[in-house]
């Protein structure tokens, strides 16, 4: 569709031959039917739409990457008891290897079977679940880890992943790879000093491959141990339009006034202002501050009433107290 006479797109009715109109053309390309058609000549809507992509294929397109990109950025494995057990047995062989150091790097102090399971535990789990993951997406190669208790004079640096087992054949993997178990919340990992120069010695010349992984549960929440009570009950009173608890002893008498036996639990939100000026302080206060503008960074103006420390205006007009940042 275009502005000459042979992009024209014509259609066959009850009438004729005709032009299909410029909102005709948006409809075919997929338009919707609540889009406003820009007031410029038919010639140059034509040419729009005729230049334009059908906006359903690539709504459709982009949904699916968008899934794409979520599974490859998200697999998981589920741990299962043999996982587990195959942990134990390898931090019990490593505990009972006579030439293990079984104290504790920082402290020097021995370490029994219980810290030296807890150290190993949380990394070797994940470095199962990095495995059980690159096999089902490569389903006709089996990945070997380092899950060997050698003696220390046998000990030498190697990756997570040691081998590669394709079509019967062992081969040594073309990538140095390391497995980092590490929380959600971390942004970024990174190495110390004597972990990065001992990777690049043992790597030689292959190319380091980083695995960051998480482990977490999917059960955590229905754990009568684990569950926030006080979380529980705030979120479904704000749900209900309520501002939040309040904790006390259930024999506490009703009070109308300010006391520490009971505690206020509401949600909140930190961020920080900018202090823009002030008002004076009444009756015994005069002299002070009473409350202090702020602004935040979205031009919100609100004040803060002083509680706790009391301001002198001349305090506040000092100028390392004229730029103070009240946080919330």
């Amino acid at each position: 569709m275009g502005m000459g006479g042979h992009n024209v797109p014509l259609v066959l009715d009850d009438k004729g031959i005709r032009k299909l109109t410029p909102r005709e053309c948006a409809n075919f390309q997929g338009f919707p039917k609540d889009y406003k058609l820009p007031k410029i000549a038919d010639s140059q809507l034509y040419k729009q739409f005729g230049n334009s992509v059908v906006v359903p294929v690539v709504s459709r397109i982009v949904k699916n990457i968008k899934i794409a990109l979520e599974k490859s950025m998200n697999e998981y494995y589920d741990l299962k008891f043999e996982d587990f057990k195959r942990v134990f047995e390898f931090g019990t062989n490593y505990y009972i290897e006579p030439s293990k150091n079984t104290t504790g790097r920082t402290t020097g102090e021995p370490r029994g079977l219980g810290a030296v399971l807890d150290a190993f535990t949380l990394g070797k789990l994940t470095e199962i679940g990095v495995e059980k993951i690159l096999k089902v997406n490569n389903p006709h190669k089996d990945y070997i880890l380092d899950f060997d208790i050698k003696s220390n004079s046998d000990v030498k640096d190697e990756p997570d992943i040691i081998a590669i087992v394709e079509n019967g054949i062992t081969r040594e993997p073309n990538l140095f790879i390391e497995i980092k178990n590490t929380s959600e919340n971390d942004r970024w990992i990174g190495l110390t000093e004597e972990q990065f120069n001992t990777i690049k010695r043992s790597a030689n010349n292959r190319e380091i491959y980083m695995i960051y992984a998480s482990i977490v549960s999917n059960t955590i929440d229905d754990n009568p141990k684990t569950t926030d009570l006080t979380g529980m009950f705030l979120k479904e009173i704000e749900n209900k339009g309520g501002e939040g608890v309040v904790v006390r002893d259930p024999n506490m008498p009703y009070i109308t006034k300010r006391t520490n036996k009971a505690l206020k639990v509401k949600s909140f939100k930190d961020m920080e202002c900018q202090v823009v000026g002030y008002t004076k302080g009444k009756g015994e206060f005069i002299g002070m501050i009473g409350a202090l503008k702020c602004k935040l960074k979205n031009g919100i103006l609100f004040k803060i009433r002083i509680i706790g420390e009391i301001l002198s205006i001349n305090d506040y007009l000092d100028s390392s107290q004229a730029l103070l940042v009240a946080k919330l």
